[in-house]
This record gives structure tokens, C-alpha cells and sequence, in this order.
């Protein structure tokens, strides 16, 4: 197994970094939050688990988490594109992402017994029409999203950190281009002001 900690982090920081665990790869700072921050990140495995347990990770371009996704703690994204290629669980935890480019999942967030407390999903308005997410890929698969608050907003980024604020996007921030999608929260689902969700299958919320 591969462990991507503090010091770990310390010694990459500003690189393009690219990790295939053949057994498990972890992301953890054990008492503390892990504070990445890289050119790119690439992470896969082989034969084991990709997880991550509270943790800051942003680049300035993109992110690919190649593997099912196991949260163990809260987990904080920021980048330009970046794609999950498959499930996301992490029952109980958040996942917040920051987002100026195409991003998207291509698997399950979250599951029907066990939900995550929050996906927040911030669009940087700066890059305007480019901040989008997409559901799946082109094969019309279903899919679901299950947390226990959901929200989707446009932001703008600064010193003091993202201010919400509305977006006139021309084309739907959220997609799907094939199959069914499925929202389900337990509490509140949020769409920013001027975001747009397109779906070529049913949706429901």
C-alpha cells in the first residue's frame, strides 16, 4: 500500500503527480488535514482501495481520481477539470468541490444505506460557460446521487474564500447525456441561481 501523507505531500507539492497503488493508495494525515497542493494529481490502483480521510487537495489544472473513491473523512477539491471515473462513497462525510473546468462523475455518489452529509458542488464563475459538470459518460447508464444535502451554486473566488452569487450560463452546468439520473437528499436540494440541469433520460429529485 502507498500512504500520501504530510510529509509526503511536503516533498510534491507544486508537481504534476501521478500514483498507481497495487495495493491500497491512502490520502491521510493521521489528527490532522492533509493540505495538497500540486500542478496535477492522477490517482489509481491496481488491486486495493483508493481512499482518503480529511483532506485539502487542489491544482491548478486538473484532478483524475481513476478508481472507486472511499471517504474517510471529509474531503476538499479544488481544480480545472476533475473527473471521478468511478463510485464515490463515504457515508456520513463531505465532499465539496471547486470547479473551473469539466468535471464529472462518471459513477454513483454516495449510496441509498449509506449517504454522504453533503456534495457541494462549486462552479468558479470567472471561467463562465466552462465550469460544468457532467453525470456519466455517453453510455446510457443510471446512476444516483445520495447525500443528506445537496448543492450546486456558481461562486466567485477570493482572499476570504467563495462568495455564492448567480451565473448566466447559456448551456446546462449539469448534465447527463444518456440514461436516467436520481437525486436523492434527505434535506435540502440547492441549485444556484442561473444553473441549468439537462438530463436525456428522466431525472428525479
Amino acid at each position: 500500500s502507498i500512504a500520501i501523507d504530510q510529509i509526503f505531500a511536503a516533498r510534491v507539492n507544486g508537481s504534476d503527480l501521478s500514483l498507481t497503488g497495487a495495493g491500497d493508495l491512502v490520502f491521510e494525515a493521521p489528527g490532522d488535514t492533509l493540505d495538497l497542493d500540486l500542478a496535477s494529481l492522477h490517482a489509481t490502483t491496481t488491486g486495493g482501495v483508493l481512499s482518503v480521510s480529511d483532506a485539502d487537495i487542489a491544482t491548478s489544472g486538473d484532478q483524475t481520481w481513476d478508481a472507486d473513491l472511499v471517504l474517510t473523512g471529509d474531503l476538499s477539491l479544488l481544480g480545472a477539470d476533475v473527473v471521478f471515473s468511478g463510485d464515490v462513497t463515504g457515508a456520513g462525510h463531505d465532499l465539496h468541490l471547486l470547479t473551473s473546468g469539466h468535471s464529472a462523475f462518471r459513477g454513483d455518489v454516495g449510496a441509498e444505506t449509506a449517504p454522504l452529509a453533503q456534495l457541494r458542488v462549486d462552479f468558479d464563475s470567472s471561467s463562465g460557460d466552462i465550469a460544468r459538470l457532467q453525470f456519466g459518460d455517453d453510455s446510457a447508464t443510471d446512476q444516483g446521487v445520495w447525500a443528506d444535502s445537496i448543492l450546486f451554486q456558481a461562486v466567485t473566488p477570493d482572499a476570504s474564500g467563495a462568495i455564492p452569487g448567480p451565473r448566466n450560463i447559456a448551456v446546462a452546468s449539469l448534465f447527463k447525456r444518456a440514461g436516467n439520473l436520481d437525486f436523492d437528499a434527505t434535506g435540502d436540494f440547492t441549485m444556484g441561481e442561473g444553473e441549468k440541469l439537462a438530463v436525456a433520460g428522466n431525472v428525479s429529485i
